[in-house]
């Protein structure tokens, strides 16, 4: 059987976060999905950075 498209969640445990993304993907683009998820990943961190420096 063939359902199409999966959801994937990928997670990062920040200390005392814990982020969530979570993806429509299948599996021969999963590598793109994960680098889109760790841009995700960088954005959140360079956010969370400069609400904590003002």
């Amino acid at each position: 059987m063939d359902f199409g498209k999966g959801y994937r969640i990928y997670y990062y445990d920040l200390e005392s976060t814990l982020v969530l993304f979570v993806a429509g993907s299948d599996k021969k683009d999963q590598k793109k999905v994960i680098q889109q998820a760790n841009l995700y990943l960088e954005d959140y961190i360079e956010r969370n950075n400069n609400d904590t420096n003002r």
